[in-house]
């Protein structure tokens, strides 16, 4: 390798994103995935993985 002046390329290290704290209460699954409602504005979903993210 040294004579054909090749080089091993490194692997990047693990790094975790996520910080999960697991003794912390979950929110309980009041919809059970049914969001079929019968008017509108009765359910709201919202993705709270970017507010996670900012506050890790």
């Amino acid at each position: 390798m040294r004579e054909a002046d090749i080089e091993c390329r490194q692997c990047r290290r693990f790094r975790a994103t996520m910080l999960s704290d697991h003794r912390r209460l979950v929110a309980p699954n009041l919809l059970e995935r049914d969001f079929n409602t019968a008017q509108p504005n009765q359910v709201w979903i919202a993705d709270i993985l970017a507010v996670s993210m900012l506050k890790g």
